[in-house]
């Protein structure tokens, strides 16, 4: 949210159940199960992380690929965790790379200190324009703690649509009463 003020951040996600705290959420999250934006919408995500390991984690990788959908001459950086080195790749197929590199980092084990184990980037980024309806854009990241394998995130995705949220008005008497009900 917008406040107005470089220094203050206000943050309004919904509650959830359990959740896998690797996550990449996008922002607005859109309408219905299919995630429906209008075209030319820019996107905000963000990536969560947290050490679910034993030890303390030195070094964490972000890999963003960035699905052809999304411009990537808006990008814009937000808000982050800790200081980290971004690169942004061309790969051969024309897709863009976003590789975040946290170095020394040294997220403590979520056994040992659950608010030191986590970390978080967000950024923001214009779809390509004009995107036909019905186009869906799919985006998620592989996070590498040190050495391991990477823990993939789910997938965040939209549904390119107009006109998706109905609106019914209805006047209906209830004795000598008018009501007037909008649904939207």
């Amino acid at each position: 949210l917008d406040d107005g003020n470089f220094f203050t951040d206000i943050d309004c996600r919904p509650n959830v159940d359990s959740y896998d705290p690797n996550d990449k959420q996008a922002f607005t999250s859109g309408w219905s199960d299919e995630h429906f934006l209008e075209p030319n919408i820019d996107i905000e995500y963000l990536i969560r992380f947290q050490n679910e390991g034993t030890d303390t984690a030195f070094r964490v990788v972000v890999l963003d690929t960035l699905p052809q959908e999304l411009d990537i001459t808006t990008f814009h950086e937000m808000s982050y965790s800790f200081p980290y080195q971004l690169e942004i790749n061309t790969l051969v197929s024309g897709r863009h790379e976003l590789r975040y590199t946290f170095t020394d980092i040294n997220l403590l084990p979520k056994s040992v200190d659950e608010a030191a184990s986590t970390g978080f980037l967000r950024y923001t980024i214009n779809q390509q324009a004009d995107l036909p309806i019905g186009t869906t854009i799919q985006n998620r990241a592989g996070i590498y703690f040190d050495f391991n394998p990477p823990v993939m995130t789910e997938y965040a995705f939209h549904t390119i649509g107009i006109n998706f949220i109905d609106v019914i008005n209805t006047v209906q008497t209830i004795g000598n009463q008018p009501l007037d009900i909008q649904i939207m």
